[in-house]
């Protein structure tokens, strides 16, 4: 009896042994996932805050205030490629040269950015940031993030056509390829503000729903 159980002792005592390995092993492995996680939001935060301060010093080299649209201020800045709605506590309208080109591209444009704000689409892009810097393990928050843009574009425009009247939508189509850019700029997605115009192959879907809009109908 007495070596039965010791027997059992040390066969418990092995046991217990194991389930410690186990446990630490798992402990250990949790650690390091959660040092990866803390690494990749340090890196895509840093991208975030870098990419926005090159951005928002883009804007601010040699800008100029060329007039006001409610409470937004509008202003010209040389060095951009597309027009955009930056800022949060104090947002405004920034157009470039060949938004300027036009009376009417520049209506097209203001009507454009203001649909923006009114969409709060300036707070949503900070929360999309957000939102991939928390989870920028995950594929489908990114896919999101592409998508929030496009669909955010795509609201934008039907907005605006409401507020310009069917018989200037094609007046507004034309504004967007002749403001067409050549590509996406690299780390646009991280951009805590909007774009107007951006890839060939977002304006040309845009361009396809603008040719189909019609005015839906009230139950819809």
């Amino acid at each position: 009896q007495s070596g039965v159980q010791s027997e059992i002792n040390r066969t418990e005592g092995q046991e217990s042994l194991n389930t410690g390995a186990i446990e630490s092993g798992v402990e250990a492995f949790k650690i390091v996932l959660f040092g990866i996680y803390v690494v990749g939001v340090l890196t895509i935060a840093g991208c975030l805050i870098v990419c926005n301060l090159r951005f928002r010093r883009q804007l601010a080299a040699g800008r100029r205030l060329i007039g006001q649209e409610g409470r937004l201020k509008v202003y010209l800045a040389e060095q951009m490629e597309s027009p955009c709605l930056c800022g949060i506590l104090a947002p405004a309208v920034y157009m470039n040269e060949a938004g300027l080109l036009s009376e009417e591209r520049k209506q097209h444009i203001l009507l454009h950015e203001m649909t923006h704000y009114k969409h709060l689409d300036h707070v949503w892009a900070v929360v999309r940031s957000v939102c991939l810097v928390l989870y920028w393990f995950h594929p489908l928050v990114w896919v999101a993030a592409v998508l929030s843009i496009e669909e955010s574009e795509l609201a934008c425009d039907e907005g605006t056509l409401i507020q310009l009247g069917e018989e200037n939508r094609q007046a507004y189509g034309r504004t967007l390829i002749e403001m067409m850019t050549a590509k996406t700029k690299r780390g646009q997605l991280l951009y805590c503000a909007t774009g107007m115009i951006n890839g060939k192959k977002e304006i040309k879907r845009r361009i396809t729903a603008i040719a189909a809009y019609k005015k839906q109908m009230v139950w819809i």
